[in-house]
């Protein structure tokens, strides 16, 4: 997606919901930013565009980030100050907000409102100064929304970063009975609901302000009407696979229904406790009692300037003496942007990609799309795939394809793997046709790749989904030593990346779940325990529970295969069965429950 179709986006987004751009624009940027951005004429930085896309409702996740070095090393010393926040080492979050309002970047608005917040949780946690918490908290909510009254919320527009830091203001009146919630909770629940129509945004603000009113309900021996809020709240989360603030909202539920319903009791707590056990099992805090209402669920997809043109130059086998003299550009100056010294401006870095073949930008979504509807549609597409309902995934398919303009690399990249991946499953064509396509299909963004140059490189996620099926197809011809050899190469790229993993989930774990599998198939059950084993402490890292059970069932599998205990790999699969319908994985629980009865003839359940 070019600067020109983010624009048109934001501009649609925009107008479909009647939004002012001086509302949109309020307290993070000037108004001629976001008509540059609408004209397609300029990106403003990661961070505005990041808020510009939270008010129009959508969740930056959907986007992937080519950036410099010192706006990655931003989000990573928040990632840092919010790890040491979570562990409560709070000298070092202080020493680590220091550093950042120190930075010159540090004046601006929505920079100045992230060091508010964390002095507003350092007051709280570490101070245990609630009076200058709840300053800091409304000085943080008033650098975006100046003078700011809850009595009027509908009349804002707010981004998710605003509803959280509302929340936490919020939370903290109500524990410290500084102000009635009753008269909001209905109107904060109707407007996230409203305002929020991305699912991954939904899932994390509806989750802290459910867990918020829920406590609150139950104080007052409200228990049935915080149940039903909590039970839509934990269907929000499950449903997009979220693990944040899951326990917490599971805990309250189970007070809910102890005495009011007995049976709806005892079948969540077991998936509680399940829950409860793997967090505990790979040395991760459940923290089942309080959220922690400040923190975000970002998942970034994050690539570095320096990198991909290294990669980019390594894989054509130039010297940056070739490159610079090719583009009449000054060697130091290629130096400095690989070594991440240096951004390109706009004409450079035009001149790299055409000289590399390479359509991308500084601005990317997995689809090139004049409507953000269809990013949802390719989501839900990979979602019925995932669960094996090909019959509905094919249908949502042919409507996507027949929206997407086949002129851009990532729409036909995309249509030439699924076309291909339906006919497989249909039956239309061969191995080897259908080897020739996925190949085909690869080779529209990564021409000059070759299978050796996969640990080298961090592939985009379309890219990762794409080469794990090519892998899969030489597995199923018989040449499984090339099939692990891929896989292993692909996760050395992402491994070898300055990045951290944690900002490429859906492709790691795409890898993990494949290479696991195989390693488990072909012998090498240490390997394969090892690769598992990794990939929950990964799922847990990250927050995500969709793979978190079927890696946990196929752990166990692989031990057991290696000589586990019987008895002990019982109690296992239940563990993992009831994490699979905690987490609705329906395909995956099906087939646990015919194993279970296969092999140790008792039901599962």
């Amino acid at each position: 997606m070019t600067t020109e179709e983010i624009g048109r986006q934001v501009k649609y987004l925009r107008s479909k919901k009647k939004i002012e751009r001086e509302r949109i624009c309020l307290g993070i940027c000037y108004v001629i930013s976001l008509r540059r951005l609408e004209k397609g004429k300029r990106l403003p930085d990661n961070f505005v565009l990041e808020r510009i896309m939270e008010r129009v409702g959508k969740s930056v996740n959907k986007i992937e980030f080519l950036t410099d070095e010192e706006t990655y090393e931003l989000y990573y010393l928040r990632e840092v100050i919010e790890t040491d926040l979570e562990a409560e080492k709070y000298e070092e979050a202080l020493e680590g907000i220091r550093y950042y309002e120190g930075l010159k970047i540090a004046e601006q608005n929505l920079h100045k409102q992230y060091i508010y917040k964390i002095k507003a949780i350092l007051e709280e946690e570490y101070y245990k100064d609630t009076a200058a918490s709840s300053r800091y908290l409304e000085m943080a909510i008033f650098c975006t929304l100046p003078g700011f009254q809850i009595e009027l919320l509908e009349n804002y527009i707010l981004g998710e970063e605003e509803m959280i830091l509302i929340l936490m203001w919020m939370d903290q009146k109500i524990r410290f009975g500084e102000i009635d919630f009753a008269p909001y909770r209905t109107k904060i629940l109707d407007y996230i609901q409203y305002a929020f129509d991305d699912e991954e945004v939904l899932a994390n603000v509806y989750g802290k302000a459910s867990w918020i009113f829920m406590r609150e309900l139950m104080r007052e021996e409200k228990n049935i009407e915080a149940a039903g809020i909590g039970i839509k709240a934990v269907n929000v989360l499950v449903s997009n696979g979220v693990l944040l603030n899951l326990p917490q909202l599971l805990e309250l539920l189970l007070t809910c229904y102890e005495k009011a319903d007995k049976k709806a009791y005892r079948e969540l707590k077991e998936k509680r406790d399940s829950l409860k056990w793997v967090y505990e099992t790979y040395g991760k805090e459940c923290g089942t009692e309080q959220i922690r209402v400040w923190k975000n669920h970002y998942r970034r997809e994050i690539y570095l300037i320096s990198e991909v043109m290294r990669q980019e130059r390594r894989l054509i086998n130039k010297s940056q003496e070739q490159i610079a003299k090719a583009l009449n550009i000054d060697q130091k100056t290629i130096s400095r942007i690989e070594g991440g010294i240096y951004k390109p401006k706009d004409g450079t870095f035009q001149k790299l990609k055409e000289y590399f073949g390479i359509d991308i930008e500084l601005c990317n979504t997995s689809l090139a799309v004049e409507d953000f509807e269809l990013l949802e549609w390719e989501r839900e597409v990979a979602k019925e795939i995932f669960h094996r309902r090909y019959d509905e995934a094919e249908k949502l398919y042919r409507q996507l394809r027949e929206r997407l303009d086949l002129s851009k690399n990532e729409n036909r990249q995309y249509c030439l793997h699924f076309d291909a991946v339906f006919d497989q499953i249909n039956g239309k064509i061969t191995k080897a046709e259908l080897l020739r396509q996925c190949e085909q299909a690869f080779a529209v963004t990564r021409e000059n790749c070759r299978l050796e140059d996969l640990s080298g490189i961090v592939l985009n996620k379309n890219e990762t989904i794409i080469m794990n099926f090519i892998a899969k197809i030489y597995g199923q011809i018989g040449q499984n030593e090339k099939e692990i050899y891929i896989l292993e190469q692909m996760l050395q790229g992402f491994e070898n990346s300055r990045v951290d993993m944690q900002y490429h989930y859906a492709s790691v774990a795409l890898i993990y779940e494949h290479l696991a599998g195989k390693y488990e198939e072909s012998g090498q059950f240490d390997k394969a325990k090892d690769i598992y084993e990794k990939g929950i402490r990964f799922c847990l890292q990250c927050e995500r529970g969709d793979m978190i059970g079927k890696y946990l069932m196929e752990n166990i599998y692989t031990w057991e295969r290696k000589g586990g205990d019987r008895f002990v790999c019982k109690g296992y699969y239940k563990q993992a069965y009831q994490l699979l319908k905690l987490m609705q994985m329906e395909s995956a629980q099906k087939s646990l429950e015919k194993y279970y009865m296969d092999n140790y003839t008792e039901n599962i359940d």
